[in-house]
């Protein structure tokens, strides 16, 4: 058995650290457009930013 007592557990575990990074972080996102689009294609109609 591992560290965790189950998947949300750890599911919230890895939320909470991205929301600690998510305050501290100050650098623009490179290449966004690039990656938004790319999550468009793989998971159409999910999106719901206009990309211009």
């Amino acid at each position: 058995k591992g560290s965790f007592t189950s998947i949300n557990a750890l599911y919230k575990l890895v939320y909470c650290a991205i929301k600690k990074a998510e305050e501290k972080w100050t650098m623009p996102v490179h290449d966004w457009a690039v990656a938004i689009s790319q999550l468009d294609i793989f998971f159409p109609g999910r999106l719901k930013i206009e990309l211009s």
